[in-house]
């Protein structure tokens, strides 16, 4: 029996963000057996209107001649996806909503921004047959009113289980120079002023300015790379307590994971992050803001919400975690709980081979 075709399009390389891991994952999944897939990749910013770029992912797109087009993300690059699509003769195309320009808080304002959200995003959508989302928060964005009727539901993310050995836990500590008895905080993030870093160091410093375990020695791990980064590297140096390590886009964050106590995640806006879901298969306790599908996932258990650029409330949500180790260990056990129930990679498939059979049959 031939199998149905869907190109993947996706942008970004491995390690630069969720849409590109989640893709991968499906990509190594049992949807393979039901699916035939071909990834056609944009590896880098358009710069504009690439029509060159555009012409070349068209040109493998009909090569392939696919039944369906599954375009991740709206921005420049999801509008550079669906235009290839289109060009390429595709009969169905589906841009599922991983987030928009419309989201940012910090820069929003630019001239870039501006035509990317009120010109090119519309058009995406406006060239899909369906659409998608990754939570239900997302189905209110004022973006997707206008195409309403082209909605055929939500995908939310799944990452795979994250499992370790005291042994495991133990080498990656010493890798980082950490003792076996110290906390570790981790934040792992493209550094940009929208995901919190600044809050969560102001935070910090607010800790540290009060009543704190002597004893204790706490670390901070930063996992990522972005624009602000000489920026957050300055704000951490501040930091006279805690030891902060700044590590860069790194390929082992399950490892990382391992090797910490608390995932803390102050973004300003979210869809549905990969970053949380990873933190919560590991066992981890969070601390995340009340934005987006954030306030879905944790509504089942698993951590602290705060309000976003809160410096005060998410140095207390810190903090209670830091002294009370039974909380931890007891929110870290609901964090696994909530991912193994809703959001492991197998959720994730079955959702959307729903979805893709839907589209299919249309």
């Amino acid at each position: 029996m031939t199998r149905p075709r869907i190109v993947q399009h996706s942008f970004g390389s491995p390690g630069s963000g969720g849409p590109i891991g989640a893709l991968n994952r499906i990509l190594n999944s049992d949807l393979t057996n039901t699916f035939e897939f071909r990834h056609v990749a944009q590896p880098r910013p358009a710069g504009g209107i690439n029509l060159g770029l555009v012409r070349e992912m068209s040109r493998q797109m009909r090569e392939f001649r696919p039944d369906l087009a599954h375009v991740r993300g709206l921005g420049n690059e999801g509008f550079h996806g669906v235009l290839a699509a289109r060009m390429a003769g595709v009969p169905r195309i589906l841009v599922s909503v991983h987030g928009s320009v419309g989201d940012l808080v910090y820069g929003a304002g630019g001239l870039r921004q501006q035509i990317v959200f009120r010109g090119l995003e519309p058009l995406t959508l406006r060239m899909a047959s369906h659409v998608s989302t990754v939570c239900e928060d997302a189905l209110r964005k004022p973006i997707l009113r206008p195409v309403a009727q082209k909605i055929i539901g939500v995908v939310p993310n799944g990452v795979d289980p994250v499992t370790a050995s005291a042994s495991d836990r133990a080498a990656s500590r010493r890798s980082l120079a950490i003792g076996d008895d110290d906390i570790v905080l981790i934040i792992v993030a493209r550094l940009v002023r929208d995901k919190g870093h600044l809050d969560l160091l102001q935070a910090l410093m607010t800790i540290e300015s009060g009543p704190l375990d002597a004893d204790a020695k706490v670390h901070l791990v930063v996992v990522g790379d972005g624009p602000d980064s000489a920026e957050i590297s300055r704000q951490a140096r501040l930091l006279t307590r805690f030891h902060v390590h700044l590590l860069g886009r790194r390929h082992d964050v399950a490892a990382l994971l391992a090797a910490a106590d608390i995932a803390v995640m102050p973004s300003w806006h979210e869809n549905m992050s990969n970053a949380l879901l990873e933190a919560m298969a590991a066992g981890l306790p969070v601390v995340v803001t009340s934005v987006g599908g954030n306030t879905e996932v944790l509504a089942q258990g698993g951590g602290l919400l705060v309000p976003p650029s809160d410096e005060r409330a998410l140095a207390e949500a810190i903090r209670r975690l830091l002294v009370d180790v039974a909380l931890r260990e007891a929110l870290g056990v609901e964090a696994r709980t909530v991912f193994e129930s809703r959001y492991t990679t197998g959720h994730m498939t079955t959702r959307l081979s729903e979805i893709y059979n839907l589209i299919l049959e249309s």
